[in-house]
């Protein structure tokens, strides 16, 4: 299918936020169709930032840890990334790289520790 689905899915349903919810629903709308749907064959790779919690149901963060429950309940194959992070380019970034590892078979035996930036090389290289 490649691109197919998602092109499909953004030209029927265009919007930017991920979190998306019909005209005067609630924001865990998407949560609650993948819980009260059947179980569809596809797997689940999540990342959110533990400092998204700006918005309707504690923000982006909360909203993807109820969005994995439901989804391990249903048992879906799910990779859930937090990250000490924000909403931003550096996070998605890093999320990029390693979405891309894990979904092309090249992630290793080992999985990484979550990355947390106040530890990250060049963050202490300028504290010195």
């Amino acid at each position: 299918m490649g691109g197919a689905a998602p092109s499909a899915l953004v030209w029927q349903r265009a919007e930017p936020s991920y979190w998306w919810a019909p005209k005067g629903e609630e924001a865990s709308w998407l949560t609650q169709q993948y819980q009260a749907s059947p179980r569809y064959p596809v797997k689940f790779w999540l990342q959110a930032g533990r400092f998204e919690t700006q918005g309707p149901n504690g923000g982006i963060y909360r909203n993807t840890l109820a969005f994995e429950k439901v989804l391990r309940e249903k048992g879906y194959t799910v990779s859930f990334h937090p990250w000490s992070s924000g909403h931003d380019y550096a996070a998605w970034c890093e999320a990029l790289v390693y979405g891309m590892r894990d979904f092309t078979g090249l992630a290793s035996q080992r999985k990484p520790s979550t990355p947390d930036v106040a530890k990250h090389e060049i963050f202490n290289s300028a504290k010195r």
